[in-house]
């Protein structure tokens, strides 16, 4: 048996992120930063005596959001579910904060869409 064929054997498949996968990781950073930017004055408008700890909860799932999409891009799994959970915890904020269901599907649904997306491809995430 040769080298080649040995270290050929116990090489990991090759990673194609292919444009769907592309997409749906630049989905998650850019809903990230759109739905912010919409959702941040909803929250704040409510007045609640909580909403500075929902707001400040908000902006860190917001920076978690970024940096899952990141992570997602260089193959870490980590990345996934920093992502779910970033994406669960905001849904829930916005659900206690503005308690409109649009909101909540707002923020839920795109990681209903790239899970999809995702799933097929989960084993080559380390």
């Amino acid at each position: 048996m040769s080298k080649s064929h040995h270290e050929s054997a116990h090489h990991e498949p090759a990673r194609q992120r292919g444009a769907l996968l592309t997409i749906a990781i630049i989905l998650v950073v850019f809903h990230c930063i759109l739905y912010t930017a919409l959702a941040f004055p909803a929250i704040r408008e409510q007045g609640l005596a909580e909403s500075s700890v929902l707001l400040v909860l908000f902006l860190l799932c917001a920076l978690a959001d970024i940096v899952a999409g990141v992570a997602m891009w260089f193959w870490k799994r980590w990345g996934i579910n920093l992502f779910v959970v970033a994406g669960v915890t905001t849904a829930v904020i916005v659900l206690i904060a503005t308690a409109s269901m649009i909101m909540f599907i707002g923020a839920f649904l795109h990681m209903v869409i790239v899970g999809y997306i995702v799933y097929p491809r989960l084993k080559y995430f380390n």
